[in-house]
């Protein structure tokens, strides 16, 4: 938003009491609504009418579910955060606040995924693995063991990218 931390404190004044930060980078997004939520403003959670959540879901506020994507029984979805099209996140599963579910990127039950990670288009997790923190995986990887903090992992399956150390 132009005009910065002023400009966000004047929005409850201009009658403005919900809204939504739709930035793509996760640090970015995080900082946005902290600074929103500040200035007094609440978040709305945006779903497209094909996204399916089970009842028992949770999706956290700011979040966005575009088309297609899907949350499975049980599974906890934090704030500010965004399944992309086709992105599913199955039974039990978690993804923490500011995550990324890139487009065709798939979690099996049980995942727990960390703040601010970032899962690349159509990569797959399988059932009971975790990624840390600040976790990029790369497009089409399959990650069949716990990530750690701050990793790139790349790959099927999915290891650590040399590269980025």
């Amino acid at each position: 938003m132009a005009g910065g931390r002023e400009r966000f404190e004047r929005l409850p004044g201009d009658g403005v009491r919900r809204g939504l930060v739709s930035v793509g980078d996760n640090a970015d997004r995080e900082a946005l609504m902290e600074l929103a939520e500040s200035a007094g403003l609440e978040f709305l959670t945006l779903a497209d009418p094909s996204a399916i959540v089970a009842g028992d879901a949770e999706v956290g506020p700011g979040s966005v579910l575009m088309p297609m994507s899907f949350v499975g029984a049980g599974a906890r979805v934090g704030r500010g955060a965004i399944l992309n099209t086709a992105a599913t996140i199955d039974h039990g599963s978690v993804v923490a606040d500011y995550a990324h579910m890139s487009v065709g990127a798939h979690l099996s039950g049980e995942c727990r995924v960390g703040a601010r990670t970032l899962v690349g288009i159509g990569a797959s997790v399988t059932a009971g693995v975790t990624l840390g923190q600040d976790v990029v995986i790369g497009a089409g990887a399959a990650v069949v063991r716990n990530v750690g903090d701050g990793i790139v992992a790349v790959g099927v399956p999915a290891r650590p990218d040399s590269s980025t150390a």
